[in-house]
């Protein structure tokens, strides 16, 4: 079998059956990390398999980071780092 190296590549089963191989990297990486270790006809470069795992580590990185400031997946955990000393709420987030 020839791995598959192209982000272009249409999962052909389960969870993401139609989507492109990008698109799952984006949403959920650690599927493509399980797909290719336990789904026999399907295999990912090694190139493909290194992206994965570096986007699986920042989504892991993020979803931590979501818990431990009580962000859900509507609210941006990002905006908890963001502010300015003439904020009003400055005061308050510390």
């Amino acid at each position: 079998m020839i791995p598959i190296n192209d982000l272009k590549y249409v999962m052909p089963f389960g969870k993401y059956k139609g989507k492109t191989i990008s698109f799952v990297l984006r949403e959920n990486a650690s599927y493509l990390l399980w797909a290719h270790e336990n789904v026999t006809s399907f295999k990912l470069s090694v190139r493909l398999r290194s992206l994965a795992q570096k986007k699986k580590d920042q989504q892991d990185i993020e979803y931590e980071a979501e818990m431990a400031y009580g962000y859900g997946e509507d609210d941006h955990w990002e905006d908890a780092f963001s502010f300015s000393p003439d904020d009003d709420e400055w005061g308050d987030r510390f």
